[in-house]
């Protein structure tokens, strides 16, 4: 006999949805690529700290209700309003055509970062940690090969460069690609050293340099990922 299937969350659960707040239109790009979404603000204020101060103060958002981020990506926007309501976000398949499984997987894996920068910039820790541990899972995976093989990719120069492009210095997406490095790269993973921001040299460097870690230690592909995950911020 199958399980029963039970619907039931308690209100505090993390996948109960509040739908009882009102509508905040948030308008994400510009010109013809700009699209329209409607969040609820029990959804959305709760998780992202500038929502929550755009719709409480003098602003004209609060009055209006609306928002543009005409900075933002359309799709990195859809799949972080995903994200918030479904706890998930779609993309698509590295290993459905292998014989572009490392394209595929350097993209799946810059659209994970931009997700994250997005929530940088919402003030989101939540989906932040939730991106991460994602960015994480991605890393350690094996990817089949047309010839059967399996491969691992690292974290590669133009995905480095988009974190160190659009992060702030102290961003623990940072110090989890400069450890990768420091913890399992040879030196010729930087023959084009030209492709890596100068920022990025100079702190694996210094993870060198300093780096302690005893053999059989914690690394990227083993940690915990809370070694790479910010605190909510306390509450006043």
């Amino acid at each position: 006999m199958a399980p029963l299937k039970d619907i039931r969350v308690t209100d505090d659960a993390d996948n109960h949805v509040d739908l009882s707040g009102y509508i905040i239109t948030i308008r994400v790009g510009q010109g013809a690529e700009q699209k329209t979404f409607l969040v609820h603000s029990t959804v959305i204020c709760p998780r992202a700290r500038f929502f929550e101060k755009a719709m409480n103060g003098s602003w004209k958002e609060a009055e209006d209700k609306v928002v543009e981020l005409k900075e933002d990506d359309p799709i990195t926007f859809q799949r972080y309003q995903s994200l918030i309501y479904a706890g998930s976000a779609a993309f698509p398949d590295p290993e459905k055509d292998q014989s572009r499984v490392g394209y595929a997987v350097l993209n799946l894996q810059k659209a994970l970062v931009r997700i994250y920068i997005l929530a940088d910039k919402l003030q989101d820790t939540k989906s932040k940690a939730l991106v991460t541990e994602t960015l994480l899972a991605v890393r350690r995976k094996s990817w089949k090969m047309v010839d059967g093989t399996s491969e691992d990719y690292a974290f590669s120069s133009s995905l480095i460069r988009i974190i160190y492009d659009d992060t702030p210095d102290s961003c623990p997406l940072r110090r989890m690609v400069v450890d990768d490095y420091a913890e399992v790269a040879s030196g010729n993973w930087l023959a084009r050293r030209e492709h890596f921001p100068p920022e990025f040299i100079y702190d694996l460097a210094v993870r060198t340099l300093d780096r302690r870690t005893k053999a059989g230690g914690e690394t990227v592909v083993n940690c915990d990922a809370s070694k790479y995950l910010e605190k909510e911020p306390e509450t006043v």
